[in-house]
């Protein structure tokens, strides 16, 4: 592997890590506030999948060896399997998430489809190479299939930032940055992708994403835990107000 490579593998084998201590922590969550936490570690969990095939996919570039001929086709199919699965989920946490709308419909649908269809695309790959292949020293290269499937990701990133954005009212700001943040960070490194070959800048991308997600949540979920406690105190004083003065009495008895 170049230096380069060997960076790479570095922080995607600390974003894995670090992804897996959020799954853990989310899967405890969830039994506190299962809608807030099941997009979290759903995703997570994909996205470690996606890492750590990355990773094996790097580490067997170029071994000729038995092992390493199906190791590298294995990892990479996984590599794009996760990655498309990621889009599909989040077209159908949207929908979830904004109770089935009317208003964006069309466009979670599209989403949907498009995000399908790169899946579709990438299986198929397995028995005919139209996205991607192996050269004689078994590393990877695209096919024209590979681009198909990036205009499907794009779309579908589009549509559910459309919708998003649509649907904005529906929802607090805090749910809307959210999703825009999980949508548009690997969209613009996905962009960066195109041009920069052989390094993997759009998974790292929703690595780093999923984090900033977790903090986000997280931060939220103990303003609302402060706000939640705030409110039962200020319900308790008004519930004790009628007998405030009986007790005020009792202490001032000698």
């Amino acid at each position: 592997m170049t230096t380069l490579s060997i960076i790479q593998v570095n922080i995607e084998a600390i974003i894995l890590m670090l992804c897996i201590i959020i799954y853990i922590i989310t899967l405890i969550g969830e039994k506190e506030n299962k809608q807030s936490y099941r997009m979290i570690w759903i995703v997570d969990l994909l996205t470690a999948g996606l890492l750590l095939s990355d990773i094996l996919a790097i580490y067997y570039r170029g071994n000729v060896t038995t092992t390493g001929y199906y190791m590298v086709r294995i990892s990479n199919f996984f590599n794009f399997a996760f990655l498309y699965s990621i889009a599909m989920f989040t077209s159908f946490y949207v929908e979830y998430l904004f109770e089935h709308p009317k208003k964006g419909k069309a466009r979670i649908l599209i989403a949907k489809i498009t995000s399908g269809l790169a899946l579709a695309i990438n299986f198929v790959n397995l028995f005919v190479p139209i996205m991607y292949d192996f050269d004689q020293e078994n590393k990877y290269f695209r096919l024209n299939g590979w681009y198909i499937t990036s205009i499907c990701l794009f779309i579908s990133i589009g549509m559910l930032s459309s919708a998003v954005i649509a649907l904005r009212k529906e929802v607090n700001n805090v749910v809307v940055f959210m999703l825009l943040l999980d949508i548009l960070m690997p969209l613009l490194a996905s962009i960066v992708q195109i041009f920069i070959y052989g390094y993997s800048i759009t998974n790292i991308a929703i690595g780093i994403t999923q984090i900033l997600l977790f903090m986000i949540l997280y931060q939220n979920q103990l303003y609302l835990s402060h706000e939640t406690v705030s409110l039962h105190h200020a319900e308790f004083q008004i519930q004790f107000y009628p007998y405030r003065a009986y007790f005020d009495f009792l202490e001032a008895v000698p």
